[in-house]
């Protein structure tokens, strides 16, 4: 019994060192997005980011081997907070412009995690990732194919419209306009990036096109 307490004790010690540790971790990845969403990742140092969670960089390199391993942290977190959301949205039961409309309100929380910097620093600084990012944004786009073909069934997307040419349109207008060179080019930003294209598709694609302004 004596020693079933003791492994007991210490294993309990161990869950709670762990449990330290990934918070310690979240709180840095949080701590280094707010200064990521200022600044960009070009311009914000460890040691920056160290000195803001009061915290050496010993511990700081401890939780990531890097600033490149931080900033991928700091995606995937941003990544996790958009994409399940707007996969859920796109593949769920119900009326396609409800689905739609669903997606809608989930990309309009972009804005809000990444800043035009940011994309621009991901897209030079680290080409890997943002390549990654665009895997992710066209396997998503690839949901909009199926979504189309059964507006076309339900009469609720306009006849002549076919569903991967749509599809192929889409992807290139996003290819072409939500790029950091073209948003900072051309002096907009990612909401009305975000909000125009959105619009132009819904009211393109649809017979009675949703509300997307008046809608909650």
């Amino acid at each position: 019994m004596h020693n079933g307490n003791h492994c007991g004790f210490f294993s309990f010690l161990r869950g709670y060192n762990m449990s330290r540790k990934s918070a310690l971790k979240e709180m840095i990845i949080t701590k280094a997005l707010d200064k990521f969403r200022l600044h960009g990742f070009r311009r914000v140092s460890m040691s920056e980011i160290a000195r803001d969670m009061r915290i050496s960089k010993k511990t700081l390199y401890k939780h990531f081997s890097g600033k490149e391993a931080l900033v991928s942290a700091c995606i995937n977190r941003n990544i996790q907070s958009i994409i399940p959301q707007v996969t859920s949205a796109l593949t769920s039961d119900g009326p396609v412009s409800e689905r739609l409309y669903a997606t809608w309100k989930a990309l309009l929380q972009v804005p809000d995690l990444v800043s035009e910097e940011m994309m621009e620093d991901v897209r030079t600084e680290y080409p890997h990732l943002w390549e990654t990012i665009q895997e992710k944004k066209d396997a998503v786009l690839g949901h909009f194919e199926k979504i189309i073909a059964d507006g076309i069934r339900t009469g609720e997307v306009r006849k002549g419209i076919q569903p991967k040419v749509a599809v192929r349109t889409i992807m290139a207008v996003s290819n072409a306009i939500l790029t950091p060179q073209t948003i900072l080019n051309e002096n907009f930003s990612i909401a009305e990036t975000v909000t125009t294209v959105g619009t132009m598709i819904m009211n393109g694609i649809f017979n009675n096109p949703p509300d997307m302004n008046g809608r909650e």
